[in-house]
């Protein structure tokens, strides 16, 4: 019989490293742990014959994503309609893998330019809207063997829903509705990075991230949020506004930071570790990259030494951070 744990992160997790199922007790056995929609299914040491198998009997939403090989046991994952970051199937090798998108959004008030950045219950700093694609986001042509991650997409979606819940205003609980952009604010990415996550208890899925800058200015799309959101209650000594948010799954609190004049600068490593000498406390420093690099002109160029990455001040699994012309 299959061993049934659970994480620390409320994933189930199925092991059959002792027992070969048939594929109608592998049914049974997922349907049997799929009655919390919060959490994902792991499947550990499952022949990914049967997998296939699976799968070809499920709606593709309700499929089982390869995810890698750890300890000599196959790993696979159904998302189970939980929120846990989506693993993407796009070469149709079987192999997930992990895509996101971020936002630099630039908002005027008074004669200062902010910043938005929000803080993440699970995430111990600050960092740029943004998260992972979603199924819709990522499509896959299997005739033409060619697939396509909608990234502003994922960026829109994700300002919009970090960005709605409620605030305290005069004593009293007041919704305020997300940042709804279209795609027009969007113009191509300012950075790329690739980097290996760790995901469902194993290491090194590849990732890929972009980055996007969005000058939003005075426009009246963000006057509800600036109305919360700037106010001298919300300011601290140095310099920065923060505004609890309740009622969100994922934020807790949005963050205004005042945005650095523009400025030329190396945006190879030596110049890229004197730029993280500046970061703000509790940001996170490949976020703040992108900010610096929102504000000025700088040359495409790749640094792919992941060691040197982690030593200037990068997050380990970090392996390439290409800055895109622009």
């Amino acid at each position: 019989m299959a061993t049934v744990t659970i994480d620390s992160f409320r994933n189930v997790l199925i092991n059959y490293s002792r027992y070969r199922p048939t594929i109608e007790r592998l049914r049974n056995d997922i349907s049997a742990n799929s009655h919390n929609p919060d959490s994902a299914i792991v499947i550990v040491g499952l022949d990914r014959s049967l997998a296939k198998r699976y799968n070809e009997s499920v709606p593709e939403s309700s499929r089982m994503v390869y995810q890698t090989v750890a300890d000599g046991l196959t790993r696979h994952v159904i998302f189970n309609g939980s929120s846990c970051p989506k693993l993407h199937d796009v070469d149709g090798t079987g192999v997930g893998r992990l895509y996101s998108s971020n936002t630099v959004l630039h908002i005027d008030f008074g004669l200062t330019t902010y910043v938005l950045f929000v803080k993440d219950r699970t995430k111990p700093v600050a960092t740029l809207p943004g998260g992972t694609a979603d199924f819709h986001e990522v499509t896959r042509n299997a005739t033409a063997g060619t697939y396509s991650v909608d990234h502003v997409g994922i960026a829109m979606r994700e300002l919009r829903e970090e960005t709605t819940g409620t605030v305290m205003m005069d004593g009293r609980e007041v919704w305020i509705e997300g940042l709804d952009l279209d795609e027009t604010f969007y113009g191509p990415p300012i950075l790329r990075t690739k980097f290996a996550s760790t995901l469902y208890g194993v290491r090194d899925i590849d990732a890929t991230n972009l980055i996007f800058h969005v000058r939003i200015g005075h426009s009246s799309i963000v006057k509800d949020l600036c109305r919360h959101l700037f106010r001298w209650e919300n300011l601290g000594t140095d310099g920065i506004y923060r505004l609890e948010l309740g009622n969100n799954p994922e934020i807790t609190q949005l963050i205004a930071i005042p945005l650095p004049k523009s400025s030329e600068f190396s945006n190879d490593y030596d110049g890229t570790e004197k730029l993280l000498r500046r970061l703000p406390k509790g940001v996170s420093a490949l976020c703040w990259h992108a900010t610096l690099l929102s504000v000025s002109h700088s040359p495409g160029i790749t640094l792919d030494d992941a060691v040197r990455l982690s030593s200037i001040g990068f997050p380990p699994g970090i392996r390439s951070i290409t800055t895109i012309n622009h």
